[in-house]
C-alpha cells in the first residue's frame, strides 16, 4: 500500500511548498544572558551592547519556602549532611558532604574526603540526616 504522502501532507520537509516558504524563524541569535542570584531574587543581565537592563525577579516559592524540601535544605547550606538516594526499586546509595547549593531539581554536596562536588537528583532523595 504505497501512497504519495506529498498529496496528503504538503507541508512536510521534503515538499516544494516547505522549501519555497523558507525557514519560519529569524536567523539571528539571541544575546547571552547572565543570571545572578542573591537571597530571594534573581537578576538577569542581558549582555548585549544595546540593552543593559537588569530585571530583579523573585525565585519560585519551591526554593524560598521552607515548607518545601528545596526551601528547607536551603536553610542548611554550609552544614554537613548524609543523603540517602533511592535508585531503581531497591538500591540505596548514601552520599555525605557539606551542602553547597540547592536548585529546583538538584543539590550539590562537597565531598569532604576528595573535595569534589557531587550533584544529586532531588527527586530520588529519600532521607537526609543532618547531625547537630
Amino acid at each position: 500500500m504505497n501512497r504519495n504522502n506529498e498529496q496528503y501532507m504538503p507541508t512536510t520537509y521534503g515538499s516544494p511548498l516547505r522549501q519555497k516558504r523558507g525557514y519560519p524563524y529569524p536567523k539571528q541569535m539571541t544575546s547571552r544572558q547572565t543570571t545572578v542570584r542573591t537571597n530571594n531574587f534573581t537578576t538577569e543581565t542581558n549582555n548585549d551592547d544595546t540593552n543593559n537592563d537588569t530585571i530583579p525577579r523573585p525565585l519560585p516559592p519551591v526554593i524560598t519556602n521552607p515548607a518545601y524540601l528545596q526551601g528547607y535544605l536551603r536553610t542548611k547550606i554550609g552544614k554537613f549532611m548524609k543523603v540517602n538516594f533511592l535508585l531503581g526499586t531497591g538500591t540505596f546509595i548514601d552520599k555525605d558532604g557539606i551542602l553547597k547549593e540547592v536548585g529546583v531539581d538538584h543539590i550539590v554536596l562537597r565531598d569532604i574526603k576528595t573535595g569534589e562536588d557531587v550533584i544529586g537528583d532531588l527527586y530520588s532523595i529519600k532521607f537526609v540526616e543532618i547531625p547537630d
